[in-house]
């Protein structure tokens, strides 16, 4: 993962690998599974304190499925007091309904990448009911 761009909100982290590899840039580009992909990637993260959005990377019949997934946290119960809490943990959520629109051959995916992030998590946490600073669970 890159260093990511931080701002005021959130942070944002892209696997460098899809875009220092030329192969698997075109794969991107393109949207085609290739041989070299095994298992299930995440192509970028949206980092917000207690929310976040990436965008896995599956294969779907030879094609790339950009599909967004989701991540809350929330307290973590101390299992052995009753009502004391061991600081914060990450839960799985779901994946969002979403697809990734983004252009890959364009100058300009990285910004498009986290614009459309932004968008997915705004919508998907205000469906949920979701904060993006307070415990989710």
């Amino acid at each position: 993962m890159d260093k990511g761009v931080k701002t005021m909100k959130h942070i944002f982290f892209v696997n460098d690998d899809f875009f220092n590899n030329t192969k698997w840039h075109e794969a991107l580009v393109n949207r085609t599974w290739i041989d070299e992909f095994v298992g299930d990637f995440i192509l970028a993260s949206l980092i917000y304190p207690t929310f976040d959005v990436e965008i896995n990377v599956n294969n779907n019949d030879g094609k790339l499925d950009l599909a967004y997934f989701s991540c809350i946290q929330g307290m973590k119960a101390n299992l052995w007091a009753e009502h004391q809490y061991d600081g914060m943990e990450w839960r799985s959520d779901d994946y969002t309904g979403d697809i990734c629109e983004v252009d890959f051959s364009k100058s300009t995916w990285k910004e498009d990448l986290e614009k459309e992030m932004v968008k997915v998590a705004e919508n998907y946490a205000k469906k949920k009911g979701y904060s993006f600073d307070k415990p989710n669970f």
